[in-house]
C-alpha cells in the first residue's frame, strides 16, 4: 500500500513538473507582448515619429534567445528604413536650398535603394513577429 501511495506520489509530482514545462512562462509571454507592442508602434508611427519609436524599440530587453533574434531582425530592416527616410529628408532638403542636380539625384538613388533593401528585412520581421504571436499566445 505504501509503495503504491509513493508511486502515485511519484507519478503526480511527474505529470506536474511536465505540465508546469509546457509552455511559455508568464515572464516570456510578457516580454513577448512588450516586444510586439514596440514593433507595433513603429510600424504604424507615421514617418515623422519613427526615429523615436526605433529607438524604443532598440531599448526594449530580450533575455529569451527567439525574441532576441525578432528583435533583432525588425532592428535591421528599420534601421534600413530609417536610413532610406533621412536620405528622402536630404534630398529633399538640396532641392530647397538650390543643391546640385547630381547631387540630389544620387541621394535619391541612395533612399530608394535603402528603401528597397528594408522592405524585405520589415517583411520578415512581421513574419517573425506573427510566429511569436503564435508561440507565446500573447
Amino acid at each position: 500500500m505504501k509503495a503504491n501511495l509513493r508511486k502515485t506520489a511519484a507519478s503526480f509530482a511527474a505529470v506536474l513538473f511536465c505540465a508546469c514545462s509546457f509552455g511559455p512562462s508568464a515572464a516570456e509571454k510578457a516580454e513577448a507582448g512588450t516586444l510586439s507592442r514596440a514593433i507595433d508602434l513603429l510600424r504604424e508611427a507615421p514617418n515623422a515619429q519613427k526615429r523615436e519609436l526605433f529607438t524604443a524599440l532598440q531599448k526594449t530587453s530580450c533575455e529569451t534567445p527567439d525574441l532576441c533574434e525578432l528583435k533583432k531582425i525588425c532592428e535591421s530592416g528599420y534601421a534600413k528604413h530609417l536610413s532610406g527616410l533621412e536620405q528622402t529628408a536630404t534630398a529633399k532638403s538640396l532641392l530647397a536650398d538650390g543643391g546640385a542636380d547630381g547631387e540630389v539625384v544620387d541621394v535619391l538613388a541612395a533612399a530608394t535603394a535603402s528603401l528597397k533593401e528594408a522592405e524585405p528585412q520589415i517583411a520578415r520581421c512581421a513574419d517573425a513577429q506573427g510566429a511569436a504571436h503564435r508561440k507565446y499566445k500573447f
